[in-house]
């Protein structure tokens, strides 16, 4: 079973999960950027302040492609659907 199959229940699910996990990186990102500006020192601020934007700009890539995938599949699915339905008028 792939995980990512188009147009299956299970691809929709494994896509929301994703974009839930990603939405708590995002998050987390989020704190351990808060955290940064808290530390005195200088290389443990820059270490920081990089690793959390890398966080969130990767996290935000993932959460905008997870959705993208979903739009995509559901505009398939209705196209496909519109398809089947003028198909078979018979005019």
């Amino acid at each position: 079973m792939k995980l990512f199959a188009k147009n299956t229940a299970s691809g929709f699910w494994a896509c929301i999960l994703f974009m839930i996990v990603s939405c708590f990186f995002i998050y987390f990102g989020i704190q351990v950027l808060i955290l940064a500006f808290s530390l005195k020192e200088p290389i443990p601020f820059i270490l920081t302040f990089f690793s959390s934007n890398f966080i969130i700009l990767i996290s935000l890539a993932l959460l905008v492609g997870f959705s993208f995938r979903i739009v995509h599949n559901v505009k398939q699915k209705n196209s496909g659907a519109e398809k089947d339905k003028s198909d078979g008028d018979g005019g």
